[in-house]
């Protein structure tokens, strides 16, 4: 038994030692007999059984030596010192590849800056002022930012963050201005109106009126800022109704702007990235498309060309790309002419088309011209410069210098082929009847002369016309045609020059272009200049010339009117203005005094509580209360209460009002007067109450006060006894230097120029309203005239 278990430690340790060399088992065992005492030296067979198990039995944990991923895990199965498979596993910070050969994924952010780097938390797009974020995964999945600079992009310059949440570049209207402002509102800087408002495109832009500029001051005591006083007639782009339109790229307004005047302004639209004008908008405006409008647009450069007979006008269209526009100028007998400062198409008339001949300072018939008059047309019959009758057939030409000439033609035709007439007509216009005559020659010879002055490049048309109806259509004739050069500095004044002294220096008195100087007057050939201003004579650049030029007598020494005076006559004799009972230029009245405390004062200014009309003015005081009945008043009882006929100065609406007849429920005020000059004028509206351009309208003011408790409907009939008038009717605020403010109606002619008449006009409860009469015509004092206001019952 010893020596068997010898044999078994020995077969343990050969495996332990030397497991590469192979281990014995059950077909391959190396026994040796091992006697404890005795080496026989002889390797034998072990005839017994081995009853040894496996030695990894219970120690390996895998099947197969190799690497693989499991999930996150690197897992790698390799034999121990002992032989035995051992299973490893290691957890991937960036994942497990299971490819060719598994491993442990890289860093996908080696190499990237971290400043650059996002977390997958904020993956999406985002703005960081003008620069457009993304957040995304990479090649190698990073989270990475990709920053974008929007005002380096094509058409954007910002960027946004829609209602999504999504950020993309835009073009911003409003980006990278230096007008913008924060708060919506009007607002005074000194005499000077502020507005913050919306812009076409929506910016919150800053503009300012100096009200000042227009004799006017800025006040902020109502709900808007408003430059108060000012002088409509004066406002430098006047506008008839309100509106908005397109002209071209232009947005065109017509607004009331901050001196309460009716004002164009115009916008280019194209002055956003991408902005187009869009006229079929309700109403037109501004607006941003998405992209360049003229993309795809064949665009041309922009101006004026002629092509043949072809206008091409290059210009920019409402999307602010520069597209052509032909015209065939032969469609409406016109020719294309591109001599002047732009091509145009000159309106000719069918006979000059019809000679084909154009004349000019270079060009003369010295032969029989060829041409049978015969084969025009008989569209003339009379000429503005001559009392005869041409229903024949006429040759008609065009002319035209290139140079401002004195120019002279003479025409020359056989004896007995009829009396033939030569003149010169404007050009620029259908040949007829009215075109106007510039010169002519009617005589019986043979030869007909006509002169005249030509500008460079201004057209003309040469009739040549049989007179009468006897003779013959059918002449041969010669057109001689001389042109003599207009020089300024020849001695000679010729064409449009006013003088010439030979020379071409200004200060003289002629100017460098032939001109009169101010101050100065020109005689003679060569022109003789001297002095204006002192001789007694007032000339056309003279306010007053008293024979001196001395100042302090009201006649300047420029021949200037002084301030505070008047002055008539020649020579001028000059007075201070006012007192003299006339309104004179800056005068608000002139009573034929310089008195204060009646009314007008020493100025010549409207004192305060006081209303002055006529000349010499007619001062009265306009306070409510004080028993007279003043201009704008239409009663004054003294008192304050409702139920007499008479509250705050207005004839009332009262059911207890004394006016109403007894058991009638509709109330007839009764008003009356008399248009004539002491009363005062103004700019009258139209019966829609728009603008009128004219002034100088004789009125009355009449006023109303509803103290019935309820609104009322009026119906207000006015009949002009002797002439032809106008009525109107207003808000509570009737301000005649500002027409059509507050204006709710007006009415010329009911049943004939006898009358006029407003109906369903409503009155609110508390409310006054002024009803005006006034003339049809300027200056005219159409005299007395009633006026009934009808209560439409309810009372």
């Amino acid at each position: 038994m010893m020596m068997r278990s010898l044999r078994i430690d020995f077969v343990i340790a050969c495996c332990a030692i030397a497991l590469a060399a192979g281990c014995p088992g059950d077909d391959d065992t190396m026994m040796m007999d091992v006697d404890a005492g005795t080496d026989t030296g002889m390797m034998g067979t072990d005839s017994g059984t081995d009853t040894g198990g496996d030695p990894c039995d219970g120690v390996s944990d895998c099947d197969s030596a190799g690497v693989s991923c499991d999930g996150e895990f690197l897992v790698t199965c390799a034999a121990n010192a002992a032989g035995c498979l051992i299973e490893a596993r290691e957890s991937c910070e960036f994942g497990c590849n299971d490819g060719t050969g598994a491993m442990c994924a890289p860093d996908p952010c080696e190499g990237v800056d971290p400043s650059d780097q996002c977390d997958e938390a904020d993956v999406g797009t985002s703005c960081d002022g003008a620069n457009f974020v993304t957040c995304a995964a990479n090649a190698t999945g990073c989270f990475v930012n990709t920053v974008v600079d929007c005002t380096m992009e094509d058409g954007t310059n910002a960027c946004a963050v829609d209602a999504a949440g999504d950020a993309m570049c835009v073009n911003d209207p409003c980006a990278g201005r230096d007008d913008l402002c924060d708060t919506e509102g009007t607002s005074c800087d000194g005499e000077t109106v502020v507005t913050c408002a919306p812009d076409v495109f929506g910016c919150l832009t800053e503009t300012r009126a100096d009200c000042e500029a227009r004799g006017a001051t800025c006040d902020d005591s109502g709900d808007d800022a408003v430059c108060a006083g000012a002088d409509c007639d004066a406002t430098p782009n006047p506008c008839d109704a309100e509106g908005v339109a397109c002209d071209g790229p232009e947005l065109v307004t017509c607004s009331t702007d901050a001196f309460g005047c009716l004002a164009e302004t115009r916008d280019d639209c194209t002055a956003a990235m991408f902005g187009v004008c869009n006229p079929d908008a309700d109403p037109a405006a501004c607006v941003i498309e998405d992209g360049d409008p003229c993309e795809g647009v064949d665009e041309c450069t922009e101006g004026r060309t002629c092509d043949a007979d072809t206008l091409n006008v290059c210009a920019r269209d409402a999307r602010g790309c520069f597209v052509n526009t032909a015209t065939d100028c032969t469609a409406t007998s016109s020719v294309c002419d591109d001599s002047g400062d732009m091509a145009v198409c000159l309106d000719l008339c069918p006979q000059a088309t019809t000679t084909g001949v154009t004349l000019d300072c270079n060009s003369s018939m010295t032969m029989p011209f060829p041409f049978d008059t015969a084969d025009g047309t008989s569209d003339i019959t009379r000429y503005t410069c001559a009392s005869f009758s041409y229903p024949r057939n006429e040759a008609i030409f065009r002319f035209m210098a290139d140079a401002d000439s004195e120019v002279e033609i003479v025409s020359t035709k056989p004896d007995g082929s009829g009396d033939h007439d030569l003149f010169i007509l404007e050009g620029g216009l259908a040949c007829n009847s009215g075109t106007p005559c510039v010169d002519g020659s009617t005589s019986t010879a043979a030869t007909e002369t006509v002169n005249f002055v030509a500008g460079a490049g201004e057209e003309f048309y040469v009739a040549y016309d049989l007179f009468g109806s006897s003779g013959t259509d059918t002449t041969m004739f010669t057109l001689e045609v001389s042109c003599t050069p207009v020089v300024c500095g020849d001695d000679v004044i010729s064409g449009d020059e006013e003088c010439d002294d030979g020379d071409m220096e200004d200060g003289d008195g002629c100017a460098s272009d032939c001109t009169v100087e101010s101050g100065f007057i020109c005689m003679g050939e060569p022109s003789v200049c001297m002095v204006s201003c002192g001789n007694s004579v007032v000339d056309d650049s003279e306010g007053c010339d008293d024979g001196n030029t001395e100042p302090g007598d009201g006649c300047a020494a420029d021949c200037s009117v002084e301030a505070d005076y008047v002055c008539s006559g020649e020579p001028s004799v000059c007075e201070i203005a006012c007192g003299n009972g006339s309104l004179d230029e800056g005068e608000e009245c002139d009573d034929g005094g310089i008195e204060a405390g009646d009314g007008c004062n020493r100025d010549c200014m409207v004192e305060t509580g006081f209303e002055c009309r006529a000349e010499p003015s007619d001062c009265r005081a306009n306070m409510c209360g004080d028993t007279t009945v003043g201009w704008g008043e239409s009663c004054d009882d003294m008192n304050d209460v409702t139920g007499d006929g008479c509250h705050l100065c207005a004839l009332e609406i009262d059911a207890s009002a004394d006016a109403i007849p007894p058991g009638d429920l509709d109330l007839i005020i009764s008003l009356s007067g008399s248009l004539d000059d002491t009363d005062p004028t103004w700019n009258r509206p139209g019966f829609t109450c728009g603008a009128n351009p004219d002034s100088g309208y004789f009125y009355d003011e009449h006023r109303i006060v509803n103290t019935s408790g309820a609104e009322q409907t009026l119906t207000i009939t006015a009949t002009w006894d002797a002439g032809d008038g106008y009525l109107h009717v207003f808000g509570p605020t009737f301000d005649p230097t500002m027409p059509t403010a507050m204006c709710i109606a007006g009415d010329d002619d009911f049943m004939g120029r006898g009358g006029s008449q407003l109906v369903d006009v409503t009155i609110a409860d508390g409310a006054t309203l002024s009803v005006i009469a006034s003339a049809f015509d300027p200056d005219d004092a159409i005299g007395d005239y009633t006026i009934e206001v009808e209560v439409d019952g309810g009372l």
